[in-house]
């Protein structure tokens, strides 16, 4: 819950490439931000957040409001995937981002929309949460 509020109080901030301030964040941003908020440390960048020790597998069948989804390019074989955006679960399909995709800032999209599945990744949870 104290992730979601936290994500939550940066709805229609205006999205801003490395930023992590109510005057322009990104994606990336949104969830440091949010997450240290709740006393809980993850890197600055998505693709780094993907990556974190601390966060472990989520079945996508079995969201639960703050796993973090990942999305980018998937993998060519031999290549890795390539994490480039990061949104927070709210839950009933739902997740909160800070995205460039139909108006720039920190917005609510449908977690099953077509845009999203195509370069949804994998999903990742911070065991402390839940």
């Amino acid at each position: 819950a104290c992730v979601l509020r936290e994500a939550d109080r940066h709805r229609g901030t205006p999205y801003l490439w490395g930023g992590r301030s109510t005057y322009g964040i990104d994606c990336s941003g949104l969830v440091a931000n949010a997450f240290l908020a709740c006393g809980l440390r993850l890197p600055r960048d998505a693709d780094q957040q993907a990556a974190a020790p601390a966060l472990v597998p989520a079945a996508p069948a079995a969201l639960q409001p703050g796993d973090l989804l990942f999305f980018g390019q998937r993998a060519r074989p031999g290549a890795p995937e390539r994490v480039t955006h990061v949104g927070v679960y709210r839950g009933e399909g739902r997740f909160l981002h800070a995205t460039t995709a139909d108006h720039p800032e920190v917005q609510e999209s449908a977690f099953a929309a077509e845009r999203w599945q195509r370069v949804f990744l994998h999903a990742r949870r911070h065991p402390a949460l839940h």
